[in-house]
């Protein structure tokens, strides 16, 4: 049922990977259009884009203070339109089971939607990435853009952690 539709998540890592890119690079507005297809190609991982950026352009002041960012975010929201719109569209429909659809996503894809279902191996890898990101911005590995750019995306991924976690403890997920 789900192998065959993840290809779009493919594609919308790899358009998030050039929004990062045209960020780093000062070029907002394309950054904007990439954050919008990759909000096009798959609404999920769109929404996770926008938590993870607001975050890692806070770290970014240069960023907030260009010409373009504005018209960057109202791109990005504008070819999302039509991706929201369907989502909302689905999710007001009466024959979605929302109980089913949890239980094929804990079947499919547990460790993706439910952090109870980390073993304490996928902990320590979780731990161990955390801490090569923090030592390569410690020890300036990264130049200041990309280093400022990773710890905003890094609190992005803690923040998106801390939610999933929270709707599965309030049995809303």
């Amino acid at each position: 049922v789900l192998p065959g539709g993840f290809e779009h998540t493919s594609l919308a890592v790899a358009l998030f990977l050039l929004c990062l890119s045209f960020l780093i690079e000062g070029k907002v507005v394309r950054a904007g259009g990439m954050l919008g297809a990759v909000g096009l190609a798959n609404i999920i991982h769109g929404l996770h884009g926008v938590v993870m950026l607001v975050p890692a352009v806070a770290f970014l002041p240069g960023l907030r203070r260009r010409p373009g960012a504005a018209r960057a975010g109202l791109l990005a929201l504008a070819i999302m339109v039509p991706a929201i719109l369907l989502a909302l569209r689905t999710a007001v429909q009466p024959h979605i089971v929302n109980e089913a659809f949890l239980r094929l996503l804990r079947f499919y894809v547990p460790q993706h939607w439910f952090p109870s279902t980390w073993l304490a191996r996928e902990w320590i890898v979780f731990g161990l990435a955390c801490g090569c990101v923090l030592a390569c911005c410690r020890w300036s590995l990264l130049a200041r853009p990309a280093r400022r750019m990773v710890v905003g995306l890094t609190i992005g991924q803690g923040l998106l952690l801390i939610a999933a976690r929270a709707a599965e403890a309030s049995g809303s997920a």
